[in-house]
């Protein structure tokens, strides 16, 4: 069998889970024919990835040109679009800021201290379509490698094994 569908409340707290535990990762952006791939700081918060920028650098232009981006850590990937939340520290961002306090105070205080006195940075949401997770009994207690895909928007969960990847529709999606 080239896919399995699976329980997508029971895949989306595993991936949740995936998630918090990686605060690096790498953010693809494109425009036109080029694409560019950074390391990035995010918060997490449920499913969805926030990252801080400002408007005065490539990525924020790629951006702007195509909202589209793919972010990556190890073996976790996120397909999704990008929105501005607007400024960092704003009443709105409170629950995302303590999030980031909790999770890198440093960081936190660097962003307290100089943030609010430039209104120039903004906070970014990757909100996603697509996310994976790849398996192999390399790293895990699993019998075979496979692909656990979350599709968002349309609350489906799959498993695909590697074997089988290149025969399954949800996987070439």
């Amino acid at each position: 069998m080239s896919q399995i569908e699976l329980s997508y409340m029971e895949t989306k707290k595993e991936l949740i889970k995936e998630i918090k535990k990686r605060q690096y990762m790498v953010l693809a952006t494109s425009e036109e024919d080029v694409v560019m791939a950074r390391t990035v700081l995010f918060i997490s918060d449920g499913l969805s990835v926030f990252f801080i920028m400002r408007p005065a650098t490539r990525k924020y232009a790629q951006i702007a040109a195509n909202p589209n981006v793919a972010v990556a850590a190890g073996n976790l990937q996120i397909e999704g679009n990008v929105r501005s939340r607007g400024r960092p520290f704003a009443e709105e961002n409170k629950v995302l800021m303590d999030i980031l306090r909790e999770t890198n105070l440093k960081v936190y205080e660097h962003a307290a201290q100089s943030y609010p006195q430039r209104p120039e940075y903004e906070l970014f949401e990757v909100v996603p379509r697509r996310i994976a997770l790849y398996k192999t009994p390399l790293f895990n207690d699993v019998p075979e490698s496979y692909w656990e895909i979350l599709y968002v928007e349309r609350e489906e969960a799959y498993r695909v094994t590697t074997r089988d990847a290149e025969i399954s529709t949800v996987y070439r999606e």
